[in-house]
C-alpha cells in the first residue's frame, strides 16, 4: 500500500514538472499587436496565459513566456489539472511496462547454466 502511494505520488510530481516544464519552453506565434494582449502557453489545453501588450517587438514574432513581474500572468487550473492527469497516465503506463520487463529479465526467473 505505502509503496503504491509513494509510486503515485512520484508519477504525480514527475506529471506535473513535465507540464511545467514544457509551458516554460512553450511559444506562440504573434501575428498582430493585438495578439500579444493574451499569449497562451502550455501543451494542447494552454492553461497559462499572459499579456505581453507592453512590448513592441517586430511582428511576426516568436513569444515566449516572459518575466510574470513585468507582464500579468494567469492560471487555468482546471486545464492544468487535466494535462497532468493525461501525462500522469502516460508515464504511469511506462513505469507498468518497464515493470513487467524488468520482472521477466530479474535474476530470480533466470535459469543459469552450470560452468
Amino acid at each position: 500500500m505505502t509503496r503504491r502511494l509513494l509510486l503515485a505520488g512520484a508519477v504525480l510530481v514527475v506529471s506535473a514538472a513535465v507540464v511545467v516544464l514544457g509551458a516554460l519552453l512553450d511559444r506562440a506565434t504573434v501575428a498582430t499587436a493585438s495578439g500579444l494582449a493574451v499569449l497562451r502557453f502550455g501543451g494542447p489545453l494552454a492553461w497559462l496565459s499572459q499579456d505581453q501588450s507592453g512590448l513592441d517587438p517586430p511582428l511576426p514574432d516568436e513569444a515566449r513566456l516572459a518575466s510574470p513581474w513585468e507582464h500579468p500572468t494567469s492560471v487555468a487550473w482546471l486545464p492544468f489539472v487535466a494535462e497532468v492527469a493525461i501525462v500522469a497516465v502516460v508515464v504511469a503506463l511506462a513505469c507498468g511496462v518497464v515493470a513487467r520487463v524488468h520482472a521477466r529479465r530479474s535474476p530470480a526467473a533466470t535459469v543459469l547454466a552450470p560452468a
